[in-house]
This record gives C-alpha cells, structure tokens and sequence, in this order.
C-alpha cells in the first residue's frame, strides 16, 4: 500500500468507529463521525422538505461543524500514522494497516464504547447497533 492509501483506509476506519463527544445542546454523546453525518444528512432531508425553520437547521450546522473539526483530526491522526507505516517495508505495512483496522472492528463490535441520546433501545451500544 501507499502512504496515500494507507492515509485513506485509516481515514476512514477512525471516521466510522472512532468515538468521539458530540455536543447538541441539551443531548450529548459519544459516537463515530460517520454518525453524526448520518444525522446531518437526515436533518437537511427534514430542512429540505419543512423549509428552514426551527431547531432543524441548528442541529444540522451544530452537527456539520462537530463532524468537519473531528474529521480533520482524524485526517491529521490519520496522515501521521500513514508517516509511520510508510517507514515499514510495504508488505509488513499493509499487514500491520490491515490488522490494526481488524482489532479496531473487533474492539468496537464487542464493546459499547458509544453512548448516544438518539437511540430508542438504550443509551449505550457498539458499532453495528450504533448503525442501526
């Protein structure tokens, strides 16, 4: 793998597993950036359909604002781990990517690290109820 490639698969398995505190004025939580976009998405639906009035539009920036500050830091994270691996031979690197994004699904599947106010089955859960 490139350090490019590398770069993006981290990315992107700290965007959808990496908890991270979500802030929403009277509800608060920890889950995934990939999360907090899936609500985004639902709330400029809703603004889309209603018009922009109410609190929808202010969930909504509140919700993008959070998910661009810790998507960038995820990138950043992302870049400096993809600088290490990059110093490896690309053969034991892809392994070691590979293997780091298997124990982060593990870790994240077998353990209700998230804790969020918009779901209906309880407060806590792991990355396949997070998704659900």
């Amino acid at each position: 793998m490139t350090t490019r490639s590398i770069r993006t698969v981290l990315w992107f398995a700290l965007l959808l597993m990496a908890p991270v505190p979500l802030m929403l004025g009277v509800a608060s939580g920890f889950m995934p950036v990939a999360r907090a976009l899936m609500f985004a998405g639902v709330c400029l639906a809703v603004m889309v359909v209603e018009g922009m009035r109410g609190a929808v539009d202010l969930l909504a920036l509140m919700l993008l604002a959070q998910a661009f500050v810790f998507g960038a830091l995820w990138f950043a994270v992302a870049a400096v781990a993809a600088r290490v691996f990059a110093l490896l031979p690309r053969r034991v690197a892809t392994v070691g990517v590979v293997l780091a994004v298997l124990a982060g699904v593990i870790a994240t599947s077998s353990i209700s690290w998230y804790q969020t106010p918009f779901r209906g089955a309880g407060t806590r859960a792991n990355l396949w109820e997070i998704f659900e």
